[in-house]
């Protein structure tokens, strides 16, 4: 992962994520959903247009800040998915248990 940006929008926080999503990100990027849970009442929408790869960390990072938003009643909301990683949440299952949009516009509009 090259790098993390952060955007307010409304009652959402938008996490863009630049590059993939490997073993050693994986760990940071948890850290930052759980800052932002403790310090904020924002919901969070990860743009994922620039990742083309993750791998079984990452997608277990996004499946634990979805479950642990859940718990907390917030929305954990995932856009822009590049077609690899559709493929990827495809083959895995995962993204019948995640909140995915196609558009960044759709994801605001369920975050509020």
């Amino acid at each position: 992962m090259r790098n993390v940006r952060l955007e307010q929008k409304g009652k959402a926080r938008l996490i863009y994520i630049e590059g993939d999503i490997e073993f050693d990100d994986a760990d940071k990027l948890e850290e930052k959903f759980l800052q932002i849970l403790k310090s904020e009442q924002s919901n969070i929408i990860v743009e994922l247009s620039d990742c083309v790869y993750i791998d079984s960390h990452g997608l277990a990072c996004l499946f634990n800040g979805h479950k642990t938003y859940k718990e907390k009643n917030r929305r954990f909301l995932l856009c822009n998915l590049h077609e690899s990683l559709k493929e990827i949440f495809s083959m895995t299952t995962i993204g019948k248990y995640l909140s995915i949009f196609d558009t960044l516009e759709q994801a605001l509009v369920v975050a509020g």
